[in-house]
Formats: C-alpha cells, structure tokens, sequence
C-alpha cells in the first residue's frame, strides 16, 4: 500500500534532523535521499528498508537551516 500524502506529512521531520517513520508498517528503518535544484526547488524520496513501501515527493522547498542530507544539482 502506498502511503504517499503519509509520507509528505514527514518531510518536516527530515528537515531537523529526526527519523522518519514507514507509514505503512511503523519501521523507522527508512532511507530519504533529497535532491536541490539551484533554485532551491528539489524533490525527495522516501523508502522503508522494512516493508518496500516508497513515495516519491516533488517541488520541496528547502528551508535554508535544513539539517537534511541534500544532493545538488547545477
């Protein structure tokens, strides 16, 4: 089952720095991998190690004291 406005819900909590918990079965075995155009416009996406659950999440903006792991893109 895919969970994806769940997932959306805790774009906030990868922002300062804090798990992010599987919607779909409560694992916090998780992987989010964030990407940031040079507008600051990006996407993420989110993926439990547990059960396979994703979600794929466009047009974040990024908040500049993010603690969150970004990849840029020029």
């Amino acid at each position: 089952m895919n969970n994806q406005i769940e997932w959306l819900k805790q774009i906030d909590k990868v922002h300062i720095g804090k798990s992010v918990v599987c919607p779909n079965c409560g694992s916090i075995n998780t992987k989010v991998s964030l990407f940031r155009f040079a507008n600051g416009v990006g996407y993420g996406d989110m993926i439990c190690n547990t059960c396979g659950d994703t979600a794929h999440i466009s047009r974040i903006k990024f908040p500049e004291n993010t603690k969150a792991s970004i990849t840029d893109i020029p």
